[in-house]
Order: C-alpha cells, then sequence, then structure tokens
C-alpha cells in the first residue's frame, strides 16, 4: 500500500490564540525537557512518573487549540466562497468526532 504524503492542516488564529498555543507549547517543551534530563542521570522517582500526565495533557491543549483555529478558518472560508449556511453549520461535525478522539 503506497503512503500518502504529508499534508499541512491550516489554522488561523487572533493573537490571544496565538499566545495560548505558544504556552502550551513552552509547557509541553520544558516538561519533556525536564523529563529527559531526569532520565538521562538515571533518576527514578515519583515526580518523573506523573510528569507524562503533564505532558499529555499539554499536548492535548495544544491540539485542542489548533483544531478550534482549522475550524475557525474553515468557516470562513465556507462563508467566503458563499456557501449556503446550513452547509457551514454542518462543517463542525468532523472537527466534533477528532475532538471526542482526542479528550478520550
Amino acid at each position: 500500500m503506497a503512503e500518502e504524503p504529508h499534508r499541512h492542516v491550516l489554522a488561523a488564529f487572533d493573537p490571544e490564540q496565538q499566545f495560548t498555543v505558544q504556552q502550551h507549547l513552552r509547557r509541553l517543551a520544558d516538561a519533556a525537557e525536564w523529563l529527559q534530563r531526569e532520565l538521562q542521570a538515571e533518576r527514578e522517582r515519583p515526580a518523573t512518573h506523573s510528569q507524562a500526565p503533564v505532558i499529555e495533557d499539554a499536548l492535548r491543549e495544544v491540539l485542542e487549540t489548533l483544531i478550534d483555529g482549522h475550524l475557525w478558518l474553515r468557516e470562513v472560508n465556507a462563508i467566503e466562497r458563499g456557501q449556503d449556511p446550513v452547509e457551514v453549520a454542518r462543517l463542525p461535525a468532523s472537527i466534533r468526532s477528532i475532538r471526542s478522539a482526542a479528550q478520550r
């Protein structure tokens, strides 16, 4: 089976959302760097085990913000193309299914 090429998913953010994404990414990077240092130093302690949920939560926050930005951009593009408002209202359904899967 042929591998599909990588595709970029467009998203757009207002300045506040952009700041939020950057905060979440920084939190994710900091948590991952700390965990890497602890593992390289071969330190096993409860804090290293509790870091995985922190990383998972930060990643989920990034994902949800990116999905929101993508959904908003799709809606704007649909409205600009003159799509029927009923069709535009249906756009979030596919995104909601992705978000539901991400929250599990």
